[in-house]
């Protein structure tokens, strides 16, 4: 009945429209490009529409087939070299950056034959590829593709954005105090301009970096934030330990205990006192009951020694214990108490 395109003449790259109509009902179309031989096939469409994308000039040939036999009709569709504009396919990932950091240029360019680079960046380029770009600010990158009749251009633009500001230390020292005593908190940052230093009912604006001496009653915790141009940091946080002071009431408090094994065949010395920070050292001697000695742990600063006398005889020992123990809450003084146990070696 008919077959048709419209238009019959394009621009490449732009489509157009086949129309087709034929008889009886239940004939079978077939539609090929004579240039490329693409085909499509329709069963029980006597009429219907086809949208083509022709690369070239080229002719559609149509088939209607109906019990064995079919009739042929062909139409042409041309190009109009005149109008031919370069496509352009052109993006940046990612289009929003941290000042320092990379974005991607990729590209790609139908029916060009060159291209050049504007704006953000420069030189010839080729008419398919990908860039690396550290901008320092926003920035727009744009790309001109020509051929023999026309040129075309796009442009991609990559937002740069401060760098967040970054705490990279923060601490206190001493983190473990008496009551009046100092602990100075200490800190240093990045890509900020200051920094707000808080604890329970205080706040104060401190320097990007630097040090501040407190005196806490109590256990406290110090939060530390930081703002610059791209934002604020995540906080961090020093805890600075109140604990109760050294004296001679913890040292006259303490005392030993000795623990024989005769399972294990060991010993185990300890000092029982009420605040370790006060222990400066612990020592545990064994001697045999000819006063020689058989064993030395040395001075510790833990509270508690093991022994193991698997290699003693069956017989009596005697276990001098003796601590240096702090009595100021300087750390400065102390007192060494001594105490001998007895203990029996029987395997």
């Amino acid at each position: 009945n008919y077959f048709y395109a419209n238009p019959n003449r394009v621009v490449l790259g732009t489509p157009t429209t086949l129309y087709w109509s034929c008889s009886p009902n239940d004939v079978f179309v077939r539609i090929r490009d004579q240039n490329t031989m693409e085909k499509w096939e329709f069963e029980n469409r006597p009429s219907g529409s086809l949208v083509v994308y022709p690369s070239q000039a080229t002719y559609y040939l149509l088939h209607c087939i109906y019990a064995g036999k079919f009739l042929a009709k062909s139409i042409s569709v041309n190009i109009d070299t005149g109008n031919i504009k370069p496509v352009i396919s052109f993006s940046a990932n990612p289009t929003n950056v941290v000042r320092g950091e990379p974005s991607t240029l990729s590209w790609s360019v139908m029916q060009a034959e060159s291209c050049k680079a504007k704006r953000a960046w420069s030189g010839s380029k080729s008419l398919s590829g990908s860039e690396v770009v550290y901008p320092s600010k926003t920035s727009t990158y744009v790309l001109i593709c020509s051929n023999q009749y026309h040129s075309a251009s796009k442009g991609v633009v990559v937002r740069v954005g401060e760098p967040r500001p970054v705490i990279t230390s923060f601490s206190a020292s001493p983190d473990y105090i008496t009551q009046g005593q100092k602990s100075t908190l200490s800190w240093t940052s990045l890509n900020s301009t200051g920094c707000q230093l808080s604890w329970p009912g205080n706040s104060i604006n401190v320097k990007k970096s630097g040090r501040y001496n407190v005196y806490p009653t109590q256990t406290t915790t110090y939060t530390l934030s930081c703002n610059g141009a791209g934002g604020q940091s995540n906080p961090y946080y020093a805890t600075v330990n109140v604990v109760e002071s050294c004296s001679k009431k913890v040292y006259d408090q303490s005392y030993f205990r000795l623990y024989p094994s005769t399972a294990y065949y060991d010993v185990t010395g300890e000092l029982v006192i009420s605040m370790d920070q006060c222990l400066k050292g612990f020592e545990m001697e064994i001697y045999d009951l000819g006063g020689r000695k058989r064993y030395d742990s040395g001075l510790t600063t833990s509270s508690q020694i093991t022994a193991y006398i698997g290699n003693l005889a069956n017989g009596f020992y005697k276990a001098k214990l003796v601590a240096k123990i702090f009595i100021d809450g300087q750390r400065r003084n102390y007192n060494t108490k001594t105490e001998f146990k007895n203990f029996t070696v029987l395997k």
